[in-house]
């Protein structure tokens, strides 16, 4: 192999360097005789690859590393191309050969990975395959080498690089796994370029990112090829890259086909076009400018539009020279459009301005070509077309007055092709269909600014202009607003609704923001925390101290004219979020930072909205604003504000506050304050409902005395309620309604378990806050243990060291004997989570006063585990007759360990299985219940014979039933070839058992039917007067009866609730809430009297006509439960009550009762 002598070695010998990417050049607007490498055409073909014959030998790896290691190297080569190769305009002798795969031109040696989007300053650049490459040495006998060579005779020669056995420098090679990497460049000396490929692989070999294609001085002028590296983009068919850093992957199962050949013919010469472009039309909307032309035949391959206003004429383009957009001073025109489309748009950001004449002129142009490009400039296509006004811009509002304001604009962009003028439109709406007095206003174009009169004060107006011309007009601007100034006023009722931006406010109402540092407070419209939908206002203060007397975060009412009257008052509703925070009504001597302040009144807040209502009827002051600001809590804190009424006090106020003193199971105490401490005259008037809504003026009510200012509510079933209550000022005059919402303290009825059936927190219970709650669930060994995985626990370390929750209240307990007990056990948290020798302690306590004392009941400390649950049991005798609750109380002293809880229960020790379950020889077999009704209970079941459990807990779904009333219930269900006895049982003292007497109820005696033609029976239960209060516990039991088959009178064959000798049936449990004594609806306890109620039934009102005077009235829904009641009336509206059938107990002077069933449509 011969020895080139002529090229110079350029080889890093230190450390691997990479080098970074420079800045692309960016090419001036315009170029002589420019050639891009972007006109370069591609083609490709599958042809041999034949490696070079006595070559001469550039480099050759003499190791895998060191000073014989081909890796960044870049090598010069002078004069080694025996012909002038051209390429992008210019010819070479000269190459640098870089062992990365790539040749470059000119003087730079900088190495790249990536040279053709590389910034380096190459006057050229052809990558076969340009990539961070590297030598292989000795791998299985092959070793890199980069050689040369010319080949052919003139003018047909070609210079020929070869790089031999590389590949990618991250891809390490061993004798099993790596890429043979051959490829060439030939440079032919007509300018063609072609890269031929033989590329192998062994194993699995790792790959990299090639770049293939050609560079020109700058890297935004390449073209380039591109491939993912799979079956559909791949090197055999990629295709022409989008950007310069476009690559080709080199996944080895991808790679080229042997042979492969790309190939790049450099443009022909160029050749000035023969014709031009013929039949423009061009067209205008408003001032945007199209055109349309026919192209020139043959058709260039480009077409310069020059555009020029009437009176300027172009100068021709010159060849070689490319032309941007935009204005050109050796045109004298404006550059409209340079390339290949037969269509063009020009609007305000290609220059145009309204009425204005213009003329665009049109070139072909020759540019796919060398040398080029060429312009045609003989006889070029022109026409001309006058554009409609620019619209009016930059509209303000200034002056701004009750019944005036002035509106302005920005001077005209328009030429002046017509003449034109100047429309106004002031409207008081969107539309411009309510137009104020002399609009539109007609202007001529120079006026800029016009006074608009007679309008109203407090009214929002809208403007829009547009400048309309002898030949056309403009669009309409866009539309401003602006609020006339606010009149004093005496009253207001906002809800903040009517706005929309969290920075505006309601016309007329302002803002006062001011802080003791650099933080300011915010005053906002929100919609995140409103009282009545959608909006509020929020007070935020942001850093601000809220106590320092140089904070002011202040809503600024509209301006009033009656606040020393002494004869409003302002009301609102108001929330905060942080403790302290309190809300201050201020009067104002203006509504900026420099008004005087004069604290009315200062209100604590709540966490939940309430009304407050401040009476200034003692204020002698100036002031002719109010404000409502936030003063003291957390900076980082919000109050929020929402209905605000100014409005006349009234002759018979409402009370001044209503408070909830405390709640029990069965009711409240509920307490009030009048106004100025002025009680009414006739007293008060107050109804308990279940809905937030005011009640109707025939609601049946209840009255209080004069002096009263408290009331005890009491026989409510457990739910939440709303206490309704106003004042009686006279025998006509009442004061609006008061409210208050509360909730009747949950209870359970003893006995009791709780077992964690589901993955729901228990009703009634109380979890401590985080860190001290504790999780319902299963993890790691806190499991159930019992019929349930989930169990209370909590994981207790070093963060964590203490937690607490308490049961929902039971009782009351009616014997002397009950006992409460728990199962518990602590595991370390680690597996095999064994139990932990020294942990803590934990502490159950019990409260008789629903959580508000308590008392210990025992302490567990540092007890030993056993791995297993342990049951804690602790008497209750000392409670007869009170309801409890109980609370662990838990402490870490060590470990990092689970505590677990489960199985909750107080019970009879005497019946150490309450409510026991009886036992069928054959299950359910066919014999199941299928449907119960009672009360309000209305329960279908399953009936699928073989599936069916024989047991099946509804305890889900509960009813209200009366002391004292009797209620219907039916059973429907199957018996396949047997009749079946049917028992129902209710624990009405609460003991967990239904031996007691009085307590089971036979029902009767089903005939045999399958399924699909299933029976019903139906019976009467009383529920007795002495009969527990509370939750309880009722089932329905179903036994075929073997000798009813043949003996139709056969005794019942159920034993009793928990019977051990029953052939086959279903149990179903249900709950039932038992009530005070109230009427029956039964229809036999129904007695008519001697009075008459119509129209029955109704839509809305009843009417009462009774020879007696009526005493009082009692209205009942069918489940016996009280709805309404009342003093002497002579109609009743149920207006607001549900559709249905309701039972009125009417109490004559006489003490006569009479009883009536009224039907509500």
């Amino acid at each position: 192999m011969m020895t080139n002598r002529f090229f110079k070695l350029l080889k890093k010998t230190a450390t691997k360097t990479k080098l970074s990417l420079i800045g692309a050049l960016v090419l001036s607007g315009w170029q002589i005789n420019a050639q891009t490498v972007s006109l370069y055409s591609f083609s490709q073909s599958s042809g041999t690859y034949t490696t070079l014959s006595n070559p001469t030998n550039i480099a050759v790896a003499t190791a895998s590393s060191g000073a014989g290691f081909l890796d960044e190297n870049v090598y010069t080569l002078d004069n080694v191309i025996p012909f002038q190769f051209s390429f992008n305009g210019s010819t070479y002798n000269s190459v640098k050969v870089h062992a990365n795969g790539f040749i470059s031109f000119g003087a730079t040696t900088s190495n790249s990975t990536d040279p053709i989007s590389s910034g380096l300053a190459y006057s050229g650049v052809i990558s076969p395959l340009g990539a961070d490459l590297a030598s292989m040495f000795d791998i299985n006998n092959l070793s890199s080498s980069i050689d040369y060579s010319v080949v052919g005779t003139a003018p047909n020669r070609e210079f020929i690089v070869q790089w031999s056995h590389f590949r990618p420098y991250s891809s390490n090679p061993t004798a099993n796994t790596y890429h043979d990497w051959n490829f060439q460049a030939r440079l032919h000396e007509n300018g063609t370029i072609k890269y031929v490929y033989s590329m192998a692989y062994q194993g699995t070999p790792g790959a990299t990112n090639a770049k293939v294609g050609l560079r020109g001085t700058a890297s935004n002028d390449y073209v380039n090829r591109t491939a993912s590296g799979n079956t559909s983009s791949n090197w055999n068919n990629s295709t022409a890259g989008t950007n310069s850093s476009s690559g080709m992957a080199t996944n080895y199962n991808f790679l080229p086909s042997q042979g492969l050949t790309f190939m790049w013919t450099p443009p022909s010469a160029c050749v000035a076009p023969t014709s031009q472009p013929t039949g423009i039309n061009l067209t205008n909307t408003g001032i945007i400018i199209n055109g349309s032309f026919t192209a020139s035949s043959p058709a260039a391959d480009k077409y310069l539009i020059l555009r020029n206003l009437a009176g300027t004429t172009p100068n021709a383009p010159v060849n070689g020279t490319v032309y941007s957009t935009g204005n050109n001073t050796s045109l004298n025109s404006y550059v409209a459009y340079y390339g290949a489309n037969t269509t063009f748009e020009n609007n305000y950001n290609h220059g145009i301005k309204g009425n204005n004449q213009y003329t665009y002129t049109i070139y072909s142009v020759s540019s796919n070509c060398s040398n080029g490009p060429l312009y045609n400039v003989q006889n070029p296509l022109t026409a001309n077309i006058t554009n409609c006004p620019i619209s009016v811009s930059g509209i303000t509002t200034s002056n701004v007055a009750t019944n005036s304001f002035n509106v302005n604009w920005s001077a005209s962009e328009n030429g002046t092709a017509n003449m034109i003028n100047t429309v106004l439109e002031v409207a008081t709406d969107s539309n411009f269909t309510n137009m104020v007095a002399g609009s539109p206003f007609t202007l001529p174009i120079t006026t800029v600014s016009q006074a608009i009169s007679s309008l109203q004060p407090n009214i929002q107006y809208y403007i829009r202009g547009k400048n309309v011309s002898t030949q056309c007009e403009s669009s309409y601007s866009s539309t401003s607003t602006v609020y006339t100034t606010c009149l004093a006023t005496s009253a207001f009722n906002e809800n903040f609704d009517s706005v929309t931006g969290t920075s505006n406010l309601p016309n007329c109402w302002s803002k006062i923001l001011t802080s003791n540092n650099s933080s300011t407070p915010t005053i906002s419209l929100t919609t995140t925390d409103n009282f009545s939908a959608p909006n509020n206002i929020s007070f935020y203060g942001n850093g601000a101290t809220t106590t320092d007397a140089a904070t002011k975060i202040i809503l600024v009412s509209p301006e009033l004219n009656n606040i020393n009257s002494g004869t409003h008052r302002l009301r609102f509703k108001a929330r905060r979020t942080a403790a302290d925070t309190k809300v201050q009504i201020v009067a104002l001597t203006g509504n900026t930072a420099s008004a005087n302040v004069e604290i009315i009144q200062t209100l604590p807040l709540t966490t939940s909205y309430e009304e407050y209502v401040v009476y200034i009827n003692n204020y002698s002051g100036s002031a002719n604003y109010l404000g409502i600001r936030r003063y003291d809590g957390g900076t980082w804190s919000y109050m929020y504000v929402d209905d605000v009424i100014w409005e006349p006090i009234p002759s018979c106020p409402e009370l001044a506050t209503i408070t909830l003193n405390s709640t029990t199971p069965v009711g409240a105490n509920i307490s009030w304050v009048n106004v100025n401490n002025q009680q009414p005259a006739n007293g008060y008037e107050y109804i308990v409902t279940t809905t937030n809504t005011a009640p109707a003026n025939s609601a049946a009510l209840t009255t209080l005395a004069t002096g009263t200012n408290s009331v005890d509510l009491n026989s409510l079933a457990n739910g939440t309620y709303y206490f309704w209550i106003r004042r009686l000022c006279s025998a006509t005059e009442k004061s609006p309604w008061k409210s208050i919402s509360f909730t009747t303290i949950p209870t359970a009825p003893a006995p009791w378990k709780e077992e964690f059936l589901t993955s729901n927190f228990p009703n009634g219970w109380t979890n401590g806050t985080s860190p001290q709650s504790f999780i319902l669930g299963t993890a790691r060994g806190a499991t159930g243990n019992g019929v349930s995985a989930n169990n209370l626990y909590k994981n207790m370390h070093g963060n964590a060291t203490s937690g607490t929750f308490s049961t929902i209240t039971v009782g009351p307990l009616n014997a002397a004997d009950y006992t409460f007990s728990f199962d518990y056990k602590q595991s370390n948290y680690n597996n095999p989570y064994a139990p932990l020798t020294n942990w803590g302690n934990f502490e159950v306590q019990v409260s008789t006063d629903f959580g508000t004392t308590w008392a210990t009941l025992g302490t567990v400390d540092n007890e030993a585990g056993t791995g297993n649950y342990i049951t804690k049991t602790y008497s209750l005798a000392n409670y007869l007759n009170q309801y409890v609750k109980i609370r662990i109380n838990a402490n870490r002293t060590a470990g990092d360990y689970d505590l677990s809880f489960d199985n909750f229960e107080i019970k009879s020790p005497g019946n150490s299985n309450p409510f026991c379950l009886p036992t069928y020889q054959y299950n359910s077999d066919g014999n199941m219940i299928t449907k119960v009704t009672f009360s309000t209970i209305d329960n279908t079941s399953p009936a699928t014979s073989g599936t069916t459990p024989s047991y099946e807990d509804f305890t889900a779904i509960s009813t209200d039933i009366n002391q004292g009333n009797t209620y219907q219930i039916s059973v429907k269900g199957p018996s396949s070839t047997f009749p079946s006895d049917v028992m129902a049982y209710i624990d009405f003292n609460h003991n967990g058992i239904f031996d007691d007497a009085g307590e089971s109820f036979y029902i009767g005696q089903l005939t045999s039917a399958n399924p699909a033609n299933a029976n019903t029976i139906t019976s009467n239960i009383s529920i007795p007067s002495t009969a527990v209060l509370g939750n309880t516990k009722m089932r329905i039991v179903k036994n075929t009866n073997v000798a009813a088959y043949s003996n139709p009178s056969a005794p019942n064959s159920i034993s009793g609730p928990c019977a051990t000798d029953l052939r086959s049936g279903q149990v179903e449990d249900y709950a039932v809430n038992i009530v005070a004594g109230s009427l029956s609806t039964t229809e036999s306890n129904i007695s008519k009297g001697g009075i008459r109620i119509y129209p029955n039934p109704t839509t809305s009102i009843i009417k009462i006509d009774s020879k007696e005077k009526i005493k009082s009235f009692e209205l009942y829904n069918i489940s016996g439960q009280l709805v309404k009641k009342g003093g002497k009336v002579e109609e009743i509206s149920l207006e607001n009550n549900a559709s249905g059938v309701y039972i009125i107990k009417i109490t004559l002077e006489n003490n006569e009762i009479n009883v009536s069933k009224v039907i509500k449509k």
